[in-house]
């Protein structure tokens, strides 16, 4: 894909706009203003994107393409997002992913299409998440990882993991609820990615405080650091987003 070209004179002015106010330019007629929108979240947007269509670069290319194309259209037609550019990318690109997986399916020839699997945009969304909850679980520390196969594959009760893992049942529901929480936070963690060590750790700490952990620590702290940053506040909204699918931190 070319990279929209980012005129001189609108670097030093447009850096510290918002998303919203970039999408109010372009809705204005300001192509500059869509470039940097493009330069804020296309990494994440490629990220997405190959989540969707099954490591193929030019699906994954032409994805992206299309749901930028398909941003820029709505926004100089008055519509598109206002705020949460990530968020309505995410679904977008989702979309064009699975149009180009079906076309793709369409398009090659093979004997059998009957036994072919059918992947549309719910099966794409839901294969998506699953590698978002097995890379989650891999980075947990073996405990919580031996605790949440036998709990969540297995579905054995805390009574009989205490047996399996050689602890009391006491201990076991509590490594369990540990782990379980943990699995929640490295699971809505993997739904963002940072332009910078500052900002990743800033994600981290977005992280714990949706999930109840340090909340009034942390609060003032992403504020300010959301004010400053606006490439943060879509994953910040994203991040809302998701969180709001999981159980509350106090669920077993």
């Amino acid at each position: 894909m070319t990279v929209l070209p980012l005129p001189p004179a609108m670097a030093a002015e447009s850096v510290n706009l918002t998303d919203e106010q970039l999408c109010l330019r372009v809705r204005e007629g300001d192509p500059s203003a869509f470039a940097w929108l493009w330069l804020r979240h296309r990494r994440s947007t490629y990220h997405c994107a190959a989540q969707y269509t099954r490591g193929c670069a030019s699906d994954t290319e032409d994805a992206v393409a299309d749901a930028m194309l398909a941003m820029l259209q709505a926004l100089r037609s008055g519509g598109g997002p206002d705020r949460n550019v990530a968020a309505y990318l995410h679904v977008s690109v989702r979309r064009a992913a699975a149009r180009r997986s079906k076309q793709r399916d369409r398009e090659e020839p093979v004997p059998e299409v009957c036994d072919k699997p059918v992947y549309d945009e719910d099966t794409m969304s839901a294969a998506f998440e699953w590698s978002m909850a097995a890379e989650a679980i891999d980075s947990l520390p073996d405990p919580w990882q031996s605790a949440l196969r036998l709990s969540l594959v297995e579905e054995l009760p805390a009574s009989q993991i205490a047996g399996r893992l050689g602890i009391s049942p006491a201990s076991a529901s509590s490594l369990l609820y540990r782990a379980k929480e943990a699995l929640r936070a490295a699971f809505l963690r993997r739904h963002a990615l940072a332009t910078s060590p500052r900002c990743a750790a800033m994600l981290d700490r977005m992280v714990h405080a949706m999930r109840g952990r340090a909340t009034n620590r942390y609060g003032p702290i992403i504020h300010r650091h959301l004010a400053q940053c606006t490439g943060c506040v879509g994953n910040y909204q994203y991040l809302q987003q998701v969180n709001k699918s999981l159980p509350s931190r106090h669920a077993a």
